[in-house]
């Protein structure tokens, strides 16, 4: 089973991250795979909600072949939590977001497994959409560390 931090344990987000956060790996054992519905309402107790009109989210799964179209068993992820709470905190600041939250398993993945839930609450489309897209790219190049089997 994957191994993963839930943002909704008590203490924990505290240690990895300020104000509501995002989650971010750690290895706690037989913990639930990531919850996008908890994620949602996290995003929907913020004192802001209001201001948001749209939510988008990216779930990243393991597949059964590289992208060089080799076989892949599964894969070994450790994630640099310093990173993944710079880029959450980076992206926030950008115009009509609302949050930025990350997600992600850490350990030995099988195929099917989920790698990453990234979610973005933002005003509009034309905000939110290019701050997921930027949180999947920065997240898979600084703070993911992959290793496929």
């Amino acid at each position: 089973m994957p191994q993963t931090t839930s943002k909704y344990e008590d203490g924990i987000t505290n240690l990895l991250t300020s104000g509501l956060g995002g989650l971010v790996a750690d290895s706690k054992k037989g913990e639930e795979a990531m919850n996008l519905n908890k994620m949602v309402a996290a995003i929907k107790s913020l004192p802001d909600f209001h201001k948001t009109g749209m939510i988008a989210t990216h779930l990243g799964i393991v597949r059964s072949f590289s992208r060089d179209g080799h076989p892949v068993k599964g894969m070994d992820l450790s994630v640099k939590i310093d990173k993944v709470k710079q880029i959450m905190e980076e992206l926030r600041q950008r115009p009509g977001i609302i949050e930025v939250l990350i997600e992600a398993n850490e350990g030995h993945l099988r195929v099917g497994d989920e790698l990453v839930a990234i979610m973005v609450a933002g005003d509009t489309r034309d905000h939110v959409f290019p701050v997921l897209t930027e949180a999947i790219s920065r997240f898979k190049a600084e703070a993911a560390v992959e290793k496929e089997k």
